[in-house]
């Protein structure tokens, strides 16, 4: 048997040769029955006896056809299977859930019959969905799903023969019910309504990285901007977003076709979703109902999505050699709309960035940058994201903000309709910047793991230079970093009275001495206090936020003992939101002890008149606040009346490397207003809520630091 499948692989083997070039397909879909149906004519290129493609193998396939004549067709074996993806070199994770690996056996004199026609159909109906999509992680998505909610077809389906790693120029006709308005990547080249149906055409000249099909119920409107037509998709009373979003598309648009060159397709939409999500597709994003009313996402989210079709959806990733491109899309994006408000907001960011990568990555859970390909969990978009977004920061900061714009805008123009790699970027930020950033690989991407320093002692004298009637002042002081070594442009902040002066000191060893010299008397350092470098936070420098209870090891939850049975039910459905995963301990405060207190991140939950717990760390909440089943005291503010429901992150009193946070509520209406919204809100220290909503939040002030000196002078 080994003998056999042996054999038919290595005839098929030959298929090697063989690559799909385009596909011209007309596609129909059925709400009602869950339907698709495909007719997809796809040009050939090659020598070889067979051609090998991954299709749906819960499709039933009607015909498969060249030049009229009927062609031999075969499912592959799992096991044939297993040594054709090796052989051919393609990703262990090619096939996935209903992948199949079709082999079509080609007639003697291929190049004569360059197309090849196949006929199929079957169910797309994955109604496995989860509504958690949030800033912590994201939730599992349907592979595909034809009915009557909605239509969500992904590459993920695999609806269409497809060959790893290559990309897809397409044009495809689209058959849909009176009613259904249908989007997929590319341009629109056509729509009309003829016998009950609505036929949609898409095309385009280059390749894609993979097709979708998106149908739904939708009102669209329509902006023009240059020869691009804006458009959203949305659901019928979600209309009334549809100027604000065709406006910022429009200010997006124009902002990055100044940074990045002119905008790769004829139309960007907004398109409405049944399910939660927030995808950028090359030329749209997909967007769920909810996820479109939130506020922040006409100011940051939808612009990140339209900096993708630069990013992403026309300089493609090579997968194999890392994801490059979220961290750069958050850079010109989510990052950029700070710096350009000319705010404080943009080195909090960067702060955030560090605190999350602290907070999330450890030595059990990090991975080189290298390896990142999509996020699922903190972790992965702490380096994926994170990590990522402060490597361009130091690029930026080693070559200067004229040749780093001038290489992002060049990488478009020379990579465009390309998978590009890390060495393509940073080939070409070397080549303009006129330096080899080789070392940003080797230390940055290659390399797990952050850099951390630490200030080893400073101190400052006067210098009077013989003869000279101007005074100075001598600052000496010592920096250390752990290995593996980097090489770090610290920034050192001068406390000169009522501003700072700022100097860069160049740290390559573990241990160096520096001497810094002022006109003005110093009052003390920071080593960079506005995280300028990619680097693992010391705990002092990160206040107590929700990130750290997240992202922290060996959670225990501690329970309220007392209160009415609803309420009790919420805390205990609270518990469990957090708790996904069942990687917490969940006891009450009677059945713990110091030890045990002294070793865990700590959740509780309930307020001092309810959980023991909460009642004996009552005070060590920070600045006077207070969490209790009557209201809660935060920021200052005090609220009392209402349905209430507040949360405060403090460190852990028994261990202060680990963090705690409290969280109470005066009824089971506002406990259930928290549970998995919760972890939208990692970067918070304290939050409250009124009635459902969010009212408070904001993160506790950092007073010291170990990169901070006073000089007592």
């Amino acid at each position: 048997m080994q003998l056999i499948v042996a054999l038919l692989a290595a005839a098929a083997l030959q298929a090697g040769a063989i690559q799909i070039v385009d596909h011209d397909m007309a596609v129909e879909f059925e709400p009602s029955t869950h339907i698709l149906k495909v007719t997809d004519t796809i040009t050939i290129a090659g020598d070889g006896q067979s051609l090998v493609a991954i299709l749906n193998k819960g499709f039933s396939i009607e015909r498969i056809a060249a030049g009229g004549v009927e062609l031999p067709f075969r499912w592959a074996s799992e096991q044939e299977t297993g040594e054709i993806v090796a052989q051919l070199g393609w990703p262990e994770d090619a096939l996935e859930g209903n992948a199949g690996l079709l082999v079509v056996d080609l007639p003697v004199g291929v190049p004569a019959l360059p197309k090849l026609t196949l006929s199929y159909g079957g169910e797309v109906y994955d109604k496995k969905m989860e509504a958690a999509f949030g800033r912590e992680s994201i939730s599992a998505q349907t592979t595909g799903l034809i009915g009557e909610e909605g239509v969500y077809v992904a590459p993920s389906t695999y609806w269409y023969l497809w060959q790893p790693e290559e990309l897809v120029v397409y044009k495809m006709e689209v058959t849909g019910p009176e009613g259904w308005e249908v989007m997929s990547e590319g341009d629109i080249i056509g729509r009309e309504e003829k016998d009950g149906k609505v036929v949609t055409r898409f095309g385009f000249d280059h390749p894609f990285d993979g097709i979708h099909l998106i149908a739904g119920h939708f009102v669209i409107g329509r902006e023009q901007h240059g020869n691009v037509d804006i458009l959203t998709y949305f659901f019928p009373g979600s209309e009334e977003l549809s100027p604000r979003y065709l406006a910022a598309c429009k200010r997006y648009l124009e902002m990055y076709e100044e940074m990045l060159g002119p905008y790769p397709f004829g139309k960007f939409a907004v398109v409405e979703n049944f399910f939660a999500s927030g995808y950028g597709m090359p030329s749209f994003t997909l967007l769920g109902s909810q996820v479109i009313r939130l506020p922040f996402i006409v100011d940051i989210s939808l612009g990140h999505e339209i900096a993708h079709n630069w990013w992403g959806n026309s300089v493609y990733v090579d997968w194999r050699r890392g994801n490059w491109c979220e961290g750069l899309t958050v850079y010109v994006a989510d990052y950029h709309y700070l710096e350009i408000a000319e705010t404080a907001d943009a080195d909090e960011y960067r702060r955030n960035t560090l605190r999350d990568y602290t907070n999330y990555v450890s030595h059990g859970n990090d991975f080189a940058l290298r390896d990142f390909h999509a996020r699922h969990s903190a972790a992965t978009r702490a380096v994926g994201y994170g990590k990522s977004m402060m490597v361009f920061h130091t690029i930026r900061r080693a070559i200067g903000d004229e040749a780093f714009f001038g290489a992002i805008k060049e990488f478009v123009r020379r990579y465009q309709w390309q998978s590009a790699t890390w060495e393509n970027l940073l080939g070409v930020f070397s080549e303009v910047g006129g330096a080899d950033l080789g070392w940003v690989a080797e230390e940055y991407i290659d390399r797990t793991g952050a850099p951390f320093i630490e200030l080893a002692g400073a101190e400052s004298e006067t210098v009077d230079p013989d003869g000279s009637p101007i005074r100075g002042w001598r600052i000496k002081f010592a920096l250390k970093q752990s290995q593996p070594l980097y090489g770090l442009d610290v920034p050192v902040h001068i406390d000169i009275g009522d501003e700072y002066e700022v100097q860069t000191v160049r740290l390559e060893e573990e241990q160096q001495e520096f001497e810094l010299t002022v006109g003005s008397h110093p009052f003390g350092i920071s080593i960079d206090p506005d995280c300028q470098l990619f680097r693992r936070l010391h705990r002092e420098e990160i206040p107590p936020v929700l990130s750290q209870i997240f992202g922290g090891a060996d959670k225990l939850i501690v329970l309220s003992e007392t209160g009415d049975e609803a309420k009790l039910e919420g805390y205990r459905q609270v518990a469990a939101a957090l708790n996904r995963g069942d990687k917490a301990t969940v006891k009450t405060a009677a059945e713990v002890s110091d030890d045990e207190l002294a070793r865990s991140t700590l959740i509780i939950i309930g307020g001092p008149s309810e959980n023991a717990l909460a009642e004996r760390w009552e005070e060590m909440l920070p600045n006077g606040s207070l969490v209790n089943t009557g209201g809660f005291v935060l920021a200052g503010e005090e609220h009392a009346s209402g349905s209430l429901a507040g949360v405060a992150c403090m460190r852990n009193p028994l261990n202060q490397e680990l963090g705690a946070v409290v969280m109470a509520a005066n009824d089971a209406a506002a406990i259930n207003s928290l549970g998995s919204r919760l972890l939208h809100y990692g970067k918070y220290s304290y939050l409250g809520f009124k009635d459902g909503r969010n009212i408070v939040k904001g993160i506790w002030k950092v007073e010291t630091s170990p990169l901070i000196q006073k000089f007592e002078n």
